[in-house]
């Protein structure tokens, strides 16, 4: 599977960076980030090197997303949170600062977070 040198993600998928993998499989990798935003935050990613949904092959797509739906399930039975955020940015106007695809499962409590509101407040 292509990789891209330097690549922060790219080097956790080779093993050249360690990480605390929660889930693999063929095509995905998840893992707990290194400053995650609540107890529970895991990051998913494709193992080929894609920058964003749009370019990662229609084929990988369901993979991708299987995983994600298989971590969620994880970390609803383990965590029980209130909620759970699932997020994906694209592009830096989009937050994205790692530039390799990848979708953020976050666990979501009641009694209040780090994360706060992810949506503006209405006019």
């Amino acid at each position: 599977m292509p990789h891209l040198p330097g690549c922060p993600f790219c080097d956790i998928v080779s093993g050249a960076s360690a990480v605390d993998v929660v889930h693999e499989t063929a095509h995905t990798l998840a893992f707990t980030p290194r400053g995650p935003a609540t107890e529970g935050h895991t990051l998913v990613i494709p193992k080929v090197h894609a920058t964003n949904l749009w370019k990662l092959p229609a084929d990988l797509v369901a993979p991708l997303f299987e995983a994600v739906r298989e971590v969620g399930d994880l970390l609803w039975d383990e965590y029980l949170p209130d909620g759970m955020n699932v997020i994906h940015s694209a592009g830096a106007a989009a937050t994205q600062t790692v530039f390799h695809l990848h979708v953020h499962l976050v666990p979501r409590y009641a009694a209040g977070d780090r994360m706060g509101p992810i949506w503006p407040e209405r006019a």
